[in-house]
């Protein structure tokens, strides 16, 4: 379906495009800055930047003159929405697509808990290990639905190279997609507890974030959910960094499993090029460099004494924070 615009006032089709926007992919999104100012000060380039990369600009008109054109197609813009913030970025915590989407989102992350707590208890060794393995299976269907829910489907026919690396560009940086990554790859594997911190979070700060917003009437919610929540939002900063010292502490442990029987070369080298990947280029990069920042000055005294620990550190942050492409 698409929408002839008169001209091509840049206004308008903003306007048509933050309306599509909100019946289509949230619709909590707030349509007061098309009649006042932006919220924060944003400019009408800021502004329009979360649901302007999925649809077209505009294009002349079959007549030869210059028209808006407004696409509908399947795959919807990316939503801002990320796992978590920096410090000092925005607090919504809101869930990512439309009301149904949401709806089997809050499913998923409600179920991954449930698993995660029966992993975590000691008395049922067994079933403990089954959990583990059901939270990274369910794990890997729910992350790949909350990429859906926030960038769509790539458009493939017809076929555009571009158009699909525009995609991976905006999908490769996220928690979303690592994690997703690490349930497969974890998935059929002795447990680490360890890595269920970091989606755990995620899905407890989500149905939180959804309680407050459907279920805040409900005496349950005042009770219980109520108190949490103000927690859990307090706590963004010390959260994200909770789970950015998870995935290290997990790179770590599977470097002492090589001493042993259950190493496992290929999961340690995927894992170690995932950690570099997040340190550099995710939206969880600060927090990252932040653990290791702290890692380096508990390391540093003892370099210090120790020649051999000096060199060798430097030969692991150059590969650590080199890149492809970098001279």
């Amino acid at each position: 379906k698409r929408v002839e615009l008169p001209s091509d006032d840049p206004a308008l089709l903003e306007r048509v495009q933050a309306r599509w926007y909100k019946k289509t992919v949230d619709v909590n999104f707030d349509l007061a800055w098309l009649t006042g100012p932006a919220p924060g000060g944003a400019t009408p380039a800021t502004r329009a930047a979360q649901f302007s990369s999925f649809t077209p600009t505009p294009t002349p008109s079959a007549a030869g003159k210059p028209t808006g054109t407004a696409s509908t197609g399947s795959a919807p813009p990316p939503s801002t929405q990320a796992s978590y913030r920096p410090p000092g970025a925005s607090t919504n915590t809101r869930l990512p697509g439309t009301a149904v989407q949401q709806r089997w989102l809050i499913l998923y992350h409600t179920v991954f808990l449930v698993l995660a707590l029966v992993h975590l208890i000691p008395l049922m060794p067994r079933v403990s290990v089954r959990a583990f393995r059901y939270a990274h299976q369910i794990a890997i269907l729910g992350q790949g639905y909350r990429l859906f829910a926030r960038f769509g489907l790539p458009r493939l026919r017809p076929f555009s190279w571009p158009i699909l690396q525009q995609w991976l560009t905006l999908v490769l940086p996220t928690s979303d997609f690592h994690w997703a990554v690490m349930a497969v790859a974890f998935s059929a594997q002795p447990p680490i507890s360890l890595t269920l911190l970091g989606p755990g979070l995620l899905a407890l700060q989500s149905v939180l974030s959804y309680g407050a917003e459907h279920k805040a009437e409900t005496l349950m919610w005042r009770k219980v959910g109520s108190p949490l929540h103000a927690l859990m939002q307090s706590k963004q900063r010390e959260a994200a960094l909770a789970s950015a010292f998870s995935e290290v502490a997990v790179g770590g442990l599977l470097i002492l499993r090589l001493a042993g029987s259950s190493r496992n070369f290929m999961l340690t080298i995927m894992t170690w090029n995932l950690l570099k990947s997040r340190h550099n280029v995710s939206d969880a990069a600060q927090q990252h460099r932040a653990v290791w920042a702290t890692i380096d000055q508990r390391i540093q005294p003892l370099a210090a004494r120790l020649p051999i620990v000096q060199t060798g550190l430097g030969y692991v942050k150059r590969w650590f924070t080199s890149m492809p492409g970098q001279s």
